[in-house]
């Protein structure tokens, strides 16, 4: 793509970009909220239910806003002289950024619909499954493939002091996590699909916990890399790397064993 001269027709151009980044940003935000009632709410109670739903239509509104608001970044690569240095200015870096939050975008599409299918979908083989389970194998390959040029050949680096970028090291570490987390995803998705057997509620719960929590993370990691910039100006960028996925880490460990508890509870009363 090439990119967008300062004479083209910028009004049109910054209207649309203006009326995307709007929808973006409310859906986001909306999801966020939702995200956290459906976190806080009582596990299969429908309250729980009813914030999910919401919150998978509010962030499938806020992905594909993303996506929109994604081209505009990689075709404008600078729309003016007096424009402040940001990520878009260099066209290599711009490559480089818009990759990763590329991976965030198809990623959180991956974990919301894989968490909802489990969530709600009973069946123990759908074809949606092999597609999700391929999709999940070509983010890790992507991952995979980014390593060497964001974090060797072309450096991803600090481009202005309102855009902390990251360091290269944070990079490949998150790209490395994510390659390997995708991979297990897709591997895990591609032999439930093949072995066609019936799936255990609380398999289930799992998949569900581990695939939506990674939506949620990958959401939270996008909002600090776009948002978080100038705060961790200070040579602090790798907290925007580290900080959400970490913190998501320890909050899925938390909600499966929490849940889980309380079904051998419930089993145990029963029984």
């Amino acid at each position: 793509m090439s990119p967008v001269l300062w004479g083209a027709d910028m009004k049109k151009w910054l209207l649309y970009s203006g009326i995307s980044g709007h929808i973006h940003a409310v859906s986001a935000c909306v999801f966020v909220v939702l995200a956290l009632a459906a976190i806080l709410a009582r596990k299969g109670a429908q309250s729980h239910r009813v914030f999910g739903k919401l919150g998978v239509l509010a962030f499938v509104l806020c992905l594909l806003f993303a996506g929109i608001l994604l081209a505009y970044s990689a075709i404008a690569t600078g729309l003016g002289p007096d424009i402040a240095p940001t990520l878009r200015n260099s066209a290599v870096q711009v490559r480089e950024n818009i990759s990763v939050l590329l991976i965030f975008l198809v990623g959180g599409f991956y974990g919301i619909a894989t968490g909802y299918r489990w969530s709600v979908l009973q069946q123990p083989r759908l074809d949606v499954d092999w597609a999700l389970g391929i999709l999940a194998l070509i983010i890790s390959l992507f991952c995979m493939a980014l390593i060497p040029f964001a974090g060797f050949i072309y450096p991803i680096v600090k481009i202005s002091l309102e855009r902390n970028v990251g360091t290269p090291f944070t990079v490949v570490v998150l790209l490395a996590g994510l390659s390997g987390l995708f991979g297990y995803f897709g591997y895990d998705d591609l032999t439930t699909y093949y072995r066609n057997t019936a799936v255990p509620f609380g398999v289930r719960v799992e998949k569900h916990i581990y695939r939506i929590m990674v939506a949620v993370g990958l959401s939270f990691s996008a909002v600090s890399l776009i948002h978080l910039g100038r705060i961790t100006a200070e040579g602090l960028g790798w907290l925007l790397y580290f900080a959400p996925p970490v913190i998501t880490t320890l909050l899925t460990f938390y909600l499966r064993k929490k849940y889980l508890d309380g079904i051998d509870k419930k089993a145990a009363a029963q029984s």
